[in-house]
């Protein structure tokens, strides 16, 4: 392609143009809709909710904490 120096948009115009398929598309979106109310069916359970916000307000708090210390030491002040 470089040798005879051919344009990008005669490139583009050469080849076959994508043609969808209604019928796979229709049953692609309702696979995918059967599969998200499968989902939203699952309920977690008050417990595993309380855990979960626990571990994550942990991970934040030390986080948060180790960068305040990284703040200090770098202003000198530990």
């Amino acid at each position: 392609m470089r040798d005879e120096w051919t344009s990008v948009d005669d490139v583009l115009a050469g080849l076959p143009r994508a043609n969808s398929d209604a019928a796979r598309s229709e049953r692609v979106r309702a696979r995918c809709h059967r599969t998200l109310s499968r989902r939203s069916d699952v309920r977690i359970s008050p417990l595993r909710r309380a855990i979960e916000s626990a571990v994550v307000g942990g991970f934040c708090a030390v986080y948060l904490c180790l960068l305040a210390l990284m703040a200090l030491h770098t202003h000198g002040k530990l």
